[in-house]
């Protein structure tokens, strides 16, 4: 038992080194981002200062100067993501419950039967050798292959993904063939083989839907327990564009930030992978223009957010993606566990992730423990 423990240890000590050297790797690479940007001696010393007071010694000024070089503002408590991804992250959540919750079949196991929002009708799910139905029941795969040839407009989706709207495709079942792509449905399905699942499309809620109709335009929220108590970090509203039904960030989506009485912030970004400082005070392709509007329903997806993590045991922070339906209610459209990014709040709200927390949460990690 020991030795099994000593192995487990280390393969956990392994994964977060090799967090630990992808994110250095990835912010040399974009070096040139970030080159240009010179701080002054007072504001190289007032960094050096704070971080030596809470954390216990001066950290890398390089991802500071990165999200500054993409919003224009200097602040010392920017959050790196190296210490979120490789410190922060894998303190908060074990990462043997990461690994089984990321299933996106197990949301409606925990999730399903709450009132201050819904999830995602399942037209039929397949998860590992099995087949479920729209209630949830077990059905041979027959049975599930002949009902999906007729489902209609749906959404496929992996449920055990690498996120970023990969492998993600809208498709219409109409008399066993995809009106979308033109495939035959026994060709489609047999591309994912297991493991995913087939919903209904989500209506966006017409505000939304007016900034860009195309993608559903999801908000994500991160909430974190510290101190025995919920926060949330600033919430960034995801936009599609050029015709996209994606709005992810890495597929090529604009993120914007969004206060909790949901006004959006002056400019809407293109990041990428934080490799790029586009940004526009309207949209491309809408002509929306993001200053001054407001969009409804962000205290109802804190609220759901704050009830979901409380049923999310043994997990200090969760990433939730959500969208507003055409009637007003919080859809959750995934649960995030493990693997989240905290630089594009911090780029689109031109503030620190943790806010009024960094500090807290640096002296949580000098000392390995909460208060």
């Amino acid at each position: 038992m020991k030795l099994l423990s000593l192995i487990k240890r280390l393969v956990e000590f392994l994964r977060r080194k090799y967090i630990w050297l992808f994110e250095w790797y990835s912010i040399l690479r974009k070096r040139k981002l970030y080159k240009d940007i010179r701080w002054t001696k007072e504001q190289q010393r007032e960094f050096d200062a704070f971080w030596k007071a809470n954390y216990g010694r001066t950290i890398s000024n390089r991802w500071h100067k990165l999200y500054q070089c993409i919003n224009g503002h200097f602040d010392i408590q920017y959050f790196p993501e190296v210490m979120f991804t490789s410190r922060l992250e894998p303190r908060w959540n074990r990462i043997d419950y990461c690994k089984v919750l990321k299933d996106k079949g197990f949301l409606y196991s925990m999730y399903g039967r709450l009132d201050c929002m819904r999830l995602p009708k399942n037209k039929m799910l397949f998860a590992g050798k099995y087949c479920y139905d729209e209630q949830h029941q077990i059905v041979p795969k027959e049975v599930a292959m002949e009902k999906l040839a007729d489902v209609g407009p749906a959404v496929l989706k992996p449920t055990v993904a690498h996120g970023s709207g990969r492998n993600v495709i809208v498709v219409d079942f109409q008399n066993g063939v995809d009106k979308v792509s033109g495939k035959a449905v026994v060709d489609i399905l047999q591309e994912y083989r297991t493991d995913f699942v087939v919903q209904e499309r989500i209506k966006p809620h017409p505000q939304f839907a007016k900034i860009y109709p195309k993608s559903i335009n999801t908000l994500k929220i991160l909430t974190y327990i510290l101190d025995g108590k919920l926060y949330h970090a600033p919430i960034c509203l995801r936009i599609g564009s050029g015709g996209s039904w994606l709005d992810n960030i890495h597929a090529g989506g604009f993120c914007i930030a969004v206060k909790d009485d949901g006004t959006l912030g002056k400019y809407a970004y293109r990041l990428g992978y934080c490799d790029s400082s586009e940004r526009a005070d309207r949209h491309p392709d809408t002509g929306f223009v993001y200053e001054g509007a407001v969009v409804p329903g962000i205290p109802k997806l804190i609220k759901a957010a704050y009830t979901l993590h409380g049923l999310t045991p043994n997990l200090g922070s969760v990433a939730w993606d959500f969208c507003l339906d055409e009637d007003g209610m919080p859809v959750l459209i995934e649960a995030n566990y493990k693997s989240n990014s905290i630089w594009f709040p911090q780029v689109s709200h031109e503030q620190p992730v943790f806010g009024e927390n960094t500090a807290c949460i640096l002296q949580f990690l000098k000392r390995g423990y909460l208060k």
